[in-house]
């Protein structure tokens, strides 16, 4: 059996990405993505699995799987041919703990390295990583390989890309989005930037989206922020296209946070007519 276990906890109730998917839209995302030195250096997703023996499969069977786990494959192989980076897909056992890492290699199938424990894997990471997920987990629902991760290991699973939009026609990754929750403030009256900076001892949330930055530029493609709430549905939608982050150490000293070259209050009638502009061009 193969179980998808996921650290992206709003999905469930995301209206307005549930209302997109059915209605057909494409929408790929991934479960991690490595960072390092200011580059995106790898794509991830991960399976469960149970009483399935990975010695014995061949790589045309485990190719298989992943298909049948991915309809959007060829999708998410052109994202990662067009960052220039490897598309990697993890398979994971809690008993016996083990976890098996296969890469795309020129749309190819590889088995890479089998790991005996949840430790070595995540530790080996790092070299390709100098960047890690050190927020508090926030949910009792996280699946049980991201608290051994955190709690055994010190070293938390890499951040997940919340999606991309795909061209109807070709499948061509078309946008970055990220999708934004909102529950204590309106969606009319939430601001990203009032978070942007450390305060009130909070971190802030600079480094967050200073690695959207990078995805954004590496992969050449447009930035967008749409913003829901749970206490609106069917409600408004925030819509941002982001132009440019500024930095705290800005040498021009500008005031650090987002700057959009769209940001309007819509509906969800109009959130997708200025998607099928935005993917069908």
């Amino acid at each position: 059996m193969i179980i998808k276990e996921t650290t992206e906890r709003n999905d469930k109730n995301n209206w307005v990405k549930n209302k997109l998917l059915a209605e057909n839209f494409q929408i790929i995302e991934y479960e991690g993505y490595t960072i390092k030195n200011n580059r995106v250096t790898g794509l991830f997703d991960r399976r469960l699995f149970t009483d399935v023996d990975f010695d014995i499969m061949n790589i045309t069977d485990v190719t298989k799987i992943i298909h049948s786990e991915e309809p959007l494959l060829s999708s998410k192989l052109m994202f990662a041919a067009s960052i220039g980076e490897y598309y990697r897909y993890v398979f994971y056992s809690y008993d016996p703990e083990c976890i098996y890492v296969y890469r795309f290699e020129n749309k190819i199938l590889k088995l890479k390295k089998k790991y005996n424990n949840f430790c070595d894997f995540i530790n080996e990471t790092k070299k390709i990583r100098d960047l890690t997920m050190s927020s508090p987990l926030q949910e009792a629902g996280m699946p049980n390989i991201d608290h051994i991760f955190r709690g055994r290991c010190k070293y938390a699973w890499m951040g997940n890309l919340d999606g991309l939009f795909l061209s109807n026609r070709s499948g061509v990754p078309k946008a970055l989005v990220e999708f934004q929750t909102t529950q204590r403030v309106t969606v009319r009256n939430h601001c990203n930037n009032t978070w942007f900076a450390p305060r009130n001892g909070r971190k802030g949330d600079e480094q967050r989206w200073k690695v959207f930055d990078i995805l954004s530029k590496q992969s050449n493609l447009p930035l967008i922020i749409i913003v829901w709430s749970p206490n609106e549905v069917d409600g408004d939608i925030k819509y941002k296209v982001v132009k440019e982050i500024i930095y705290s150490n800005d040498s021009r000293k500008r005031e650090a946070g987002l700057v959009y070259s769209t940001k309007e209050v819509i509906n969800y009638k109009q959130l997708v007519t200025k998607l099928n502009n935005l993917i069908n061009i």
